[in-house]
């Protein structure tokens, strides 16, 4: 029995790095959709606090599945009845923005992972692996929820120091 890796292994190990590639070069885009984001929110009336936006990335840290995003997000945006965190904003509330986003990024999941099957299609797992869209998805959505949270602690500390907050 030998115990040299087979080449499928050994193709199948280069799948994920070069869909981490690709992801890599995507991400520039995705802290300006956040920059863009959080500036709205800044824009209006903010009560956020940053532990609150720890939280997000936390939970997109800790689980694989957007879907339980989602859920947090719906869920901080039914606690705000005062309409001065998540359901704050301009000129959509900062959890509309974020949950219409993800929503961007399963669809980006979906190019990207084309992209990849034709620059490398002896690499590609089946076009039809749900787990991996939802992979990538994840991937992204990591990404994507801490640009937000490096967007956010900024403003927060550039209208901290301008209007007087601590």
């Amino acid at each position: 029995m030998s115990t040299q890796p087979s080449a499928i292994s050994g193709q199948s190990e280069l799948w994920p790095l070069l869909v981490d590639e690709m992801i890599d070069q995507a991400s520039s885009m995705e802290v300006d959709v956040a920059k863009r984001i959080i500036e709205a929110y800044f824009a209006g009336n903010h009560k956020l606090e940053r532990k609150q936006m720890s939280n997000l990335v936390a939970i997109a840290g800790e689980t694989g599945s957007v879907p339980i995003v989602e859920d947090f997000v719906r869920y901080q945006m039914g606690r705000d009845t005062n309409r001065r965190t998540w359901n704050a904003g301009h000129p959509k509330s900062l959890g509309n923005s974020i949950l219409d986003h993800l929503k961007e990024l399963k669809n980006s999941a979906t190019a990207l992972l084309e992209r990849a099957r034709k620059r490398a299609p002896e690499l590609a797992p089946s076009p039809a692996d749900e787990k991996e869209k939802n992979r990538v998805w994840s991937l992204l959505t990591c990404r994507f929820v801490a640009y937000l949270e490096h967007a956010f602690v900024y403003y927060k500390n550039e209208k901290g120091l301008a209007g007087g907050e601590q």
